[in-house]
């Protein structure tokens, strides 16, 4: 034990002899009460020198901390299990799971738009970017790590740059850029089936800079389309949520004639995978989207390819024909505005979201309830 100290060892030391040569005495149990508050003082002192330490270091070394101090750390050789296969056909198994998520989407006809010459990123901001990009982090489908990115920044931005400033004008991504490799990862500390697991995607290091980029310009476009919605903006926590779901709640108590108020929470399953391509065009044209912003997202979520990759074995590649990216750096907010279309039928209904968690509150009356308790009168027969 890391807190233990040669202080409390002397002192435990004399507590058992004390008990052997005469039990449990007065002499003993002082004795006890003592350790009791070094081990306490010491146990404090140990804790709050390691916050000190962890609050200079990265949040990764942080959790870590956490979790094995609550025992949730979970020894793993790095793979992934299946009880009912071999280790060979686990990508398989896992790429036809994620696929059964997938639905056709609804049509939506981009007709030919003029090509933008507006400028998506300069070289310098791009130097930035790339030099700064994160070497721990996994490659895409192209293999290009990000430490070459990195290192070579000087002589890779104005080719990129180019390249990016191209692909947002005339509104098309390039294909190898939409291509994913598929990793799954564990709902639960310990899991037993395909049903524990989540997709996140692998994509190109390169791709996801022309992302941020594009949602760099995306996001004050959209922003005053999301409404109700706390998960993935600036400045909207958990916590205001809670706080805004509670204090409408209390509110409508405090009114007159309030009964109750009657609450439904719901979680969408695998909301992310669902969504509608051609209804999350629809309303990104409806809402006087940019034409070359417009085009490129088309390009973005359409001719998607991705494969999972388990056990250093690759499944068959297939095509992606709904849903946004789960690693993507647009894809939380494309959902926000596939989410920001729900609509309630009673002007008073309270509408909190959190990602695809909703949360749905409305006040009931004295009246109200009683209309729906009183039972249904038989008309006469004629």
């Amino acid at each position: 034990m890391p807190w233990m100290t040669d202080t409390i060892k002397a002192a435990v030391r004399e507590r058992q002899s004390v008990f052997q040569q005469h039990g449990k005495t007065d002499r003993w149990k002082k004795l006890r009460t003592h350790i009791q508050r070094l081990i306490r003082k010491q146990n404090k002192k140990h804790y709050d020198r390691c916050i000190a330490d962890l609050k200079k270091t990265n949040p990764r070394d942080w959790w870590r901390f956490v979790n094995d101090q609550l025992g949730r750390t979970q020894k793993s050789n790095g793979k992934t299990t299946r009880a009912d296969v071999s280790d060979n056909q686990v990508a398989d198994v896992f790429n036809d799971y994620f696929a059964e998520a997938w639905s056709d989407s609804s049509t939506f006809t981009l007709f030919p738009l003029l090509a933008s010459s507006e400028e998506l990123c300069n070289i310098g901001q791009l130097k930035v970017i790339l030099k700064h990009l994160q070497h721990r982090k996994a490659c895409g489908p192209d293999t290009i790590p990000n430490w070459i990115l990195s290192l070579y920044c000087e002589d890779l931005a104005p080719v990129t740059g180019y390249l990016m400033n191209l692909s947002y004008n005339v509104g098309t991504m390039p294909s190898s850029w939409k291509m994913a490799n598929v990793c799954p990862i564990p709902k639960t500390s310990v899991p037993t089936n395909k049903k524990d697991w989540r997709p996140i995607s692998l994509i190109s290091s390169l791709g996801k800079v022309q992302e941020r980029l594009i949602l760099n310009k995306f996001l004050p476009v959209m922003t005053p389309w999301i409404k109700d919605q706390y998960a993935y903006m600036p400045k909207c926590p958990t916590t205001l949520a809670l706080v805004k779901a509670y204090q409408t709640w209390l509110s409508n108590l405090d009114k007159r004639n309030t009964s109750m108020v009657r609450v439904l929470l719901a979680d969408m399953s695998k909301a992310f995978d669902r969504v509608d391509h051609g209804i999350l065009f629809q309303l990104l044209a409806v809402r006087d989207t940019p034409s070359a912003m417009l085009a490129w997202i088309h390009s973005y979520l359409t001719g998607r390819k991705q494969h999972v990759v388990a056990n250093g074995q690759q499944s068959k590649w297939c095509d992606v024909t709904s849903g946004v990216p789960q690693g993507g750096v647009p894809s939380p907010y494309l959902f926000l505005v596939y989410m920001s279309s729900r609509a309630t039928v009673h002007a008073t209904t309270s509408n909190i979201g959190y990602a695809d968690d909703i949360g749905l509150s409305r006040t009931l009356t004295y009246v109200t309830l009683l209309k729906a308790t009183q039972p249904c009168k038989k008309k006469p027969r004629n």
